[in-house]
C-alpha cells in the first residue's frame, strides 16, 4: 500500500494541474470571447463606413479617418490571437480550425482596408492634376490603373478554411467573401469609368449638350428647351453658349426617323422641332436624332449627345456651393424649385408673358449654367464625379457616344437612358405648352393576377393637378396659344413603357389610345391621353400580360420633380427616383 502523503500529494497535483487547465481554458475562452466582441463591434463600425453604395465617400478625410483606426484595431484584434497562451488550441483539431478561420477573416479585413487606403492615397496624390487640363488625361490614366490593381487585389485575397466552421465565422466568412466580391465589382465599374473620362478628356471630340426642363416634362426626361456645344481636346474641357432651341435653325430637310420611331412618335414631328426630341424614353435613339438634327441644320458633326436636367445643376450646386445671378440665390436645396417654377414667378411675376422678360430670363440661365458647369467640368474632381453619378441613377444625366466601345461603358455604368427588356417606366408627357409639370402628383399601384400561362399585371395610374387658382404667371399656367386649354388646365399623355415580353396592353375604358406598339427592339408602349382642370384628378388603369415564369420587372426613374409614388403587390410604397426591383 502506498504511504497516505503519497497518495494525497498527486491528488494535490492534479487538483492543481485541473485548476490550471480550468483557469487557461476561461482565460483562453475570455480572450477569444473578447476578440470576437471586438471584431463584432469593429464590423459593425466598418459596414457603416464602407457604404458601397457610394463608394467615393471613401476618398473623404472623415471616412479615411475612421477607416485607419479601424484597421489599428483590428491589428490589435489579430494580436491578442496571437498570444502564446492561446498556443495549445492550435494542437486540437476543432479549435485550431475556428482560430484559424478567424485569424484568416481578420487578417482579410485588414488587408482590404490597407488596399482602400493605398487607393485613396493614389486619388489624393492625383486629385489636384485633375484640375489642370495638361496632366488630366495622365492622372485619369494613373487613377484606372490604380482602381484596377486595387480590384485585382481584393480578388486574391485570402479568407482561409471554409469547412466545418462554427455559426458566427461560418456566416462571417460568407458575408466577408460577399462584400468583397461586391467591392472588388464596384472598383472594376470605377476603373470603367475613369478609363471613359480619360478617353472622353482626351478628344479630340465634340458633344452637343442638351439641357432639360423638368417643368414641361417628356418621356422620361425634361423637355429639352437649350443646347450648347462642348469640346474636348487634350484634356481641356470647354463648354459653349448655352442657346434656347428656338433660336437654332430647323434642318431645311428633315432627318428619317427610324421605323418604330415614326410609327409611335411620328404625328408629332420629332425630326422637325427640336422641343420634340424625348418623346420616347430610350435616350440613345433621341440622342442619334438630336446628333442628326444638329449637323443637318449646322453642318457641324457631333460625337455625342450629353443631356442633363435642374437636377444635375442642384447636385453640382451642392459642390460648387451657392451662386447668385440678378438677386437670385441658387443652391443645392433651392435650385430644383427655382428652376422649375420660382424664375418664372420672379420674371413674370403672377401677369402676362413679356418678351424682355424673357430674354432677362435665358440671359439668368445661361449665367447659371456657366457658372456652374463650366467651372465643375474645369476642375473634374471627386466630388463633381460624385455629383454626375448620383444625377445618373435618376435619369436626369444621360450620355450617347458616336464610339460603339465608349458606348458599351456608358452603358455598363447605367448612364445611357438605354432601357431593358425587363424594364417598366412611366411618364407623363405635357401636351399643354404650359410649365405645370411642377404642380402634377401621380400614384401608381400594382396588381398581379396570376395565371397557368400568363399572369395579368393592373397598373392603376392617378395623376392630380394641383395647380394654385392664381399667383401664377400664364407663361406657366396657359393657356398656351392655339391649345384651346383654359388657365391651369393639363394636357398630356400617360404613357407606360412595357417589358419586352409584354402582350395585348390596353387601358380600361379607352379605346382610341394614344399610342400603343413596340417601343425600340426590347420594350412595348401603351398610353391614353388625359385632361386634367387645376385642382381635379383622374385615374388610368392599364393591364398588360406577362409569362407566367416572368416574377420581376423594372420599375425605371421617371425624372419628375416629384417621383411617382409606387404601391407593388405587397403593400411597399417607394419612389421612382432611381431604377429599383418588383418582384412578386
Amino acid at each position: 500500500m502506498r504511504p497516505v502523503g503519497i497518495r494525497r500529494g498527486r491528488w494535490f497535483v492534479a487538483g492543481a494541474l485541473l485548476l490550471a487547465v480550468v483557469a487557461w481554458g476561461l482565460h483562453a475562452a475570455a480572450e477569444v470571447g473578447a476578440a470576437a466582441d471586438d471584431a463584432g463591434a469593429l464590423r459593425g463600425r466598418l459596414e457603416r463606413t464602407l457604404d458601397l453604395d457610394a463608394p467615393l465617400d471613401l476618398l473623404e478625410d472623415e471616412a479615411r479617418g475612421e477607416l485607419e483606426e479601424i484597421e489599428h484595431e483590428l491589428t490589435l484584434v489579430a494580436a491578442r490571437l496571437d498570444q502564446p497562451s492561446l498556443t495549445p488550441l492550435r494542437w486540437l483539431p476543432v479549435t485550431s480550425r475556428q482560430l484559424a478561420a478567424a485569424e484568416h477573416q481578420l487578417s482579410a479585413a485588414i488587408t482590404t482596408l490597407d488596399i482602400v487606403g493605398s487607393l485613396a492615397d493614389v486619388a489624393d496624390a492625383v486629385e489636384a492634376d485633375l484640375t489642370d487640363p495638361g496632366r488630366r488625361v495622365a492622372a485619369l490614366d494613373r487613377l484606372a490603373a490604380a482602381t484596377a490593381d486595387a480590384a485585382t487585389r481584393l480578388r486574391a485575397v485570402e479568407l482561409g478554411p471554409d469547412e466545418a466552421l462554427v455559426g458566427p465565422l461560418a456566416q462571417g466568412r460568407v458575408e466577408l467573401a460577399g462584400h468583397l466580391s461586391e467591392a472588388a465589382d464596384l472598383l472594376e465599374e470605377g476603373t470603367r469609368t475613369i478609363e471613359a473620362a480619360a478617353t472622353l478628356a482626351d478628344g479630340p471630340s465634340r458633344y452637343l449638350v442638351l439641357a432639360a426642363n423638368n417643368a414641361q416634362m417628356q418621356n422620361g426626361s425634361g423637355m429639352f428647351l437649350s443646347a450648347g456645344r462642348l469640346d474636348l481636346v487634350d484634356g481641356r474641357v470647354e463648354l459653349g453658349a448655352m442657346t434656347s432651341l428656338t433660336d437654332l435653325p430647323l434642318p431645311s430637310d428633315p432627318v428619317e426617323l427610324p421605323s418604330h420611331l415614326a410609327d409611335r412618335w411620328g404625328w408629332l414631328d420629332p425630326n422637325r422641332d427640336w422641343r420634340h426630341l424625348g418623346l420616347s424614353p430610350r435616350f440613345p435613339e433621341t440622342a442619334e436624332l438630336a446628333a442628326e438634327m444638329w449637323e443637318a441644320a449646322t453642318g457641324e458633326h457631333i460625337d455625342g449627345v450629353i443631356a442633363v436636367d435642374v437636377f444635375v445643376l442642384a447636385e453640382l450646386l451642392g459642390v460648387s456651393g451657392p451662386v447668385e445671378v440678378d438677386g437670385l440665390v441658387f443652391d443645392s436645396e433651392t435650385a430644383v424649385e427655382l428652376l422649375t417654377n420660382g424664375q418664372y414667378l420672379h420674371f413674370f411675376g403672377d401677369g402676362r408673358f413679356d418678351r424682355d422678360a424673357q430674354a432677362d430670363r435665358r440671359e439668368l440661365l445661361s449665367q447659371v449654367a456657366d457658372a456652374v458647369l463650366t467651372e465643375l467640368l474645369t476642375e473634374l474632381d471627386v466630388e463633381v464625379l460624385r455629383a454626375l453619378r448620383d444625377a445618373g441613377a435618376g435619369r436626369h444625366l444621360t450620355i450617347w457616344s458616336a464610339d460603339a466601345e465608349l458606348q458599351r461603358t456608358w452603358g455598363e455604368l447605367g448612364l445611357t437612358g438605354e432601357l431593358t427588356p425587363d424594364s417598366m417606366l412611366l411618364s407623363i408627357i405635357n401636351r399643354s405648352g404650359n410649365k405645370l409639370d411642377w404642380f402634377l402628383r401621380s400614384h401608381a399601384t400594382v396588381e398581379i393576377v396570376e395565371g397557368t400561362e400568363t399572369d395579368e399585371v393592373i397598373v392603376t395610374v392617378r395623376v392630380r393637378n394641383t395647380a394654385p387658382e392664381d399667383g401664377q404667371p400664364r407663361y406657366v399656367v396657359g393657356p398656351y396659344h392655339g391649345s384651346g386649354l383654359d388657365a391651369g388646365e393639363y394636357l398630356g399623355v400617360v404613357a407606360l413603357t412595357l417589358p419586352a415580353d409584354a402582350t395585348d396592353g390596353r387601358v380600361d375604358g379607352v379605346e382610341s389610345l394614344a399610342v400603343v406598339g413596340s417601343e425600340g427592339p426590347s420594350n412595348r408602349v401603351v398610353g391614353a391621353w388625359i385632361e386634367l382642370d387645376r385642382g381635379t384628378s383622374t385615374e388610368l388603369t392599364f393591364r398588360f400580360d406577362v409569362p407566367a415564369d416572368r416574377s420581376t420587372m423594372t420599375i425605371e426613374p421617371s425624372a419628375r420633380t416629384h417621383p411617382t409614388r409606387w404601391t407593388t403587390p405587397d403593400g411597399t410604397n417607394l419612389r421612382d427616383r432611381r431604377a429599383q426591383s418588383l418582384d412578386w
